[in-house]
């Protein structure tokens, strides 16, 4: 049995607990995702694309231009590029 609160105070609604936000499914293929970012750095090699976790889908594209290796992120949704 729930207990009352004293006399001339109020009960406090109860809480609501937020839920996880549903992680979105990305719209483009890596191999998308890859063509995207070796446009942005021509010339490269693709070393390799992988989907990150949270509640946004990213894919992270790693490239090597010369000696150097960059990591390109690219939208899932939409193709754009995030860091540039």
């Amino acid at each position: 049995m729930p207990r009352r609160p004293p006399p001339g105070l109020r009960a406090s609604p109860p809480r609501r607990v937020p839920r996880p936000a549903a992680t979105a499914r990305p719209r483009i293929a890596p191999s998308t995702a890859l063509q995207v970012a070796l446009q942005q750095m021509p010339g490269s090699l693709g070393l390799g694309v992988e989907l990150l976790p949270g509640p946004r889908p990213v894919y992270s594209v790693k490239l090597k231009t010369g000696n150097r290796i960059h990591r390109v992120l690219v939208d899932a949704m939409n193709g754009r590029i995030l860091n540039r």
